[in-house]
């Protein structure tokens, strides 16, 4: 099959996967991770975002970060987040939470973009009361990169500690002025929060 055929055919599945719940290519989409080209790899991460096997996970661990596209790679660290919330909800098994925490750790001070960083800060965040986690969100927020700040607003609210509250209600009347009065939620950890973001 051609490689645009192959393309169209994953975008297909990603888009009515994400339309129509009752359809399920998730079997179709993990042939797809073993896909030649690098665009199909990485949409089959992408249309995924709803697996939370093992089977998944330890391909996101263990195989894509040496993946040859980066596309593909920052793709699978934008799936861990999932898997971290997952972990700390206890709803993955006990044995993947101290390496799924390393590996994000390990990404987010090695990793080869400041966008893999970014995407590993975010995961890691939801690992509340973890002294080393709110650290590096500290040291994060001391970066005058918008992006990087962006990303750290975020991890502020999936980390879910009071401490984080002046500094989020102080970044959100600076960036939105006009909504200075009123207060956002709470931040919310969905079963959506491994999705892709902007």
């Amino acid at each position: 099959m051609p490689t645009e055929t192959r393309r169209a055919l994953v975008a297909g599945m990603v888009e009515l996967g994400e339309e129509k719940i009752e359809f399920n290519f998730h079997r179709a989409l993990k042939v797809a991770l073993r896909d030649d080209d690098a665009v199909v790899r990485a949409r089959a991460i992408e249309g995924l975002w709803e697996d939370d096997g093992e089977d998944f996970l330890a391909y996101l661990l263990n195989e894509a970060p040496a993946d040859a596209s980066a596309e593909v790679r920052l793709a699978a660290v934008r799936a861990l987040a999932r898997f971290s919330l997952l972990a700390v909800q206890n709803e993955l098994a006990g044995s993947w939470f101290v390496p799924l925490r390393a590996r994000l750790v390990a990404l987010l001070e090695h990793g080869e973009s400041t966008e893999i960083r970014r995407r590993a800060l975010e995961a890691l965040a939801v690992y509340s009361n973890d002294s080393e986690v709110a650290l590096k969100i500290e040291q994060a927020y001391a970066s005058p990169d918008e992006a990087w700040r962006t990303s750290v607003l975020y991890a502020m609210g999936r980390n879910l500690d009071e401490r984080w509250l002046e500094t989020v209600l102080k970044e959100w009347t600076a960036r939105w002025p006009a909504c200075a009065t009123r207060r956002p939620r709470p931040a919310a950890r969905s079963a959506t929060a491994g999705r892709s973001r902007a």
